[in-house]
């Protein structure tokens, strides 16, 4: 390999790897477009809306800012509203669509928080979650979303009014598509209490480090949705691969109970599916009831005492 060839492989190489993981949320090169309406992904080709959908750009396309009353719209209306900014030719364009979560990944910056993403190309980005259009696969009911203040993602009631920013052109959704959410597994045991028949102890253990996410409901009941157990708020601080201990309480003995749990890691990437364990809550254990009362037992134990005696002198007659 000549001298020269060798140059080109580690001047070309770095940014070929940095694009191949910009839709992981890798640093991105951006530019202003369209007078700065839009900005463009120079890894991965996309044109993004430079505001949350509600807002425009305003001023100069280097110092201006996004005004405007930023939309809170469920997923579906979501969706619809970019088929609406297409017949509109929104910004001169009608191939505007809601980006899925890899691509709206991409743009989030993990270095730094409030707001997750570059301020001066995606300026008065709006705190709260966006949606993408990425469906939850194992809740359908759900969607994937992308928080731009913290810097995680996380799935969604798709009823539920979330923002969204409009992209177009880039590399084929389906590439896209094909990549899943980081995923990491977890595994859980239950063991119902014999004493307290209303209590129980659970154990997680999860292959990374982060925090859990816990809801114990009736078996016969509704799943919860992703955004129920989190809101939820019992949490477990667990390190990869250390079981950690889960207290169960103010539990109906007999019942059958399903324990939903979910994980967050450190980098704010949440497992893409619950874990759940099924358990029978154990039956309390009966105090023993006397047959009689202690007046009761004396008076059988006297007769029985006569009994023997009668029959014992009775031998001894024969």
């Amino acid at each position: 390999m000549t001298t020269k060839f060798k140059r080109l492989c580690k001047q070309a190489l770095p940014p070929l790897v940095m694009a191949l993981n910009a839709p992981w949320g890798m640093a991105a090169s951006f530019s202003v477009t369209d007078n700065g309406a839009t900005v463009t992904d120079e890894a991965t080709g996309l044109v993004w809306d430079r505001c949350a959908y509600g807002g425009s750009y305003v001023g100069d396309k280097d110092s201006g800012t996004c005004n405007g009353t930023f939309l809170n719209i469920p997923w579906a209306e979501a969706l619809k509203k970019a088929e609406e900014a297409n017949g509109a030719r929104y910004l001169g364009y009608s191939n505007w669509r809601l980006p899925n979560v890899k691509e709206l990944e991409s743009i989030m910056d993990p270095s730094t928080i409030n707001p997750a993403i570059d301020a001066t190309f995606f300026p008065n980005t709006p705190q709260g979650l966006f949606w993408t259009s990425t469906t939850f696969s194992p809740l359908q009911s759900t969607a994937w979303c992308v928080k731009f203040d913290s810097g995680y993602i996380q799935a969604s009631d798709k009823t539920i009014a979330r923002l969204a920013r409009l992209v177009r052109s880039g590399q084929s959704s389906y590439f896209y598509d094909g990549l899943t959410p980081p995923s990491f597994m977890s595994a859980l045991a239950v063991t119902p209490s014999t004493p307290d028949a209303t209590q129980a102890k659970a154990t997680a253990t999860v292959d990374q480090s982060g925090t859990g996410y816990w809801m114990v409901k009736a078996k016969a009941g509704p799943a919860p949705t992703v955004q129920e157990l989190i809101d939820k708020n019992q949490t477990v601080t667990v390190a990869a691969g250390e079981p950690v201990s889960i207290s169960l309480a103010a539990l109906t003995p007999g019942e059958r109970y399903t324990l939903y749990f979910i994980a967050k890691n450190a980098a704010g990437a949440v497992q893409t599916a619950f874990s759940t364990e099924d358990f029978t809550q154990s039956q309390s254990s009966p105090t023993p009831v006397p047959l009689f009362g202690a007046l009761w037992e004396k008076l059988l134990l006297s007769l029985m005492v006569v009994g023997v005696s009668a029959l014992c002198l009775r031998m001894r007659r024969a």
